[in-house]
């Protein structure tokens, strides 16, 4: 969603939720899988108790998979690691990996890396901050 101001004429923002829509509408089609991950930082919730502060979902689709992940915690980086072979994805590459870390309305997506070790992936996500990553053959 795109709106003018915050004065007439001036220039276009971007709701900070822009990017994270475009991009999982893009990438997040076909069969939602199951995430485990290692690394997370955990936070205490009032209903729930010890949680991760990580969430994670992935997508897999004719042409690959596509792993999203969001670090709710406002004081840790999670460093992860992602066994691909849960996800059936050992054998596709990284093509497009994007995070974005801040609440700014001109915030743009950032590239994210991505290191590969054998069958696993790590990444470090800032704390408060959105991610994905896309994987094909």
């Amino acid at each position: 969603m795109q709106h003018r101001g915050p004065e007439p004429g001036g220039p276009a923002r971007r709701q900070t939720t822009f990017y994270p829509f475009s991009l999982t509408s893009r990438l997040g089609c076909g069969t939602a899988r199951r995430v485990e991950i290692d690394g997370a930082p955990r936070v205490q919730s009032a209903r729930f108790g010890d949680v991760s502060a990580v969430n994670a979902v992935a997508t897999t689709d004719d042409a690959g998979t596509s792993v999203f992940f969001v670090n709710r915690s406002v004081s840790d980086a999670a460093e992860l690691v992602i066994d691909l072979r849960e996800l059936d994805a050992a054998s596709l590459a990284v093509v497009e990996s994007w995070m974005i870390t801040d609440a700014d309305y001109r915030v743009r997506p950032q590239s994210l890396e991505v290191i590969r070790q054998g069958d696993e992936l790590r990444v470090s996500l800032p704390d408060v901050s959105w991610a994905v990553i896309r994987l094909t053959a």
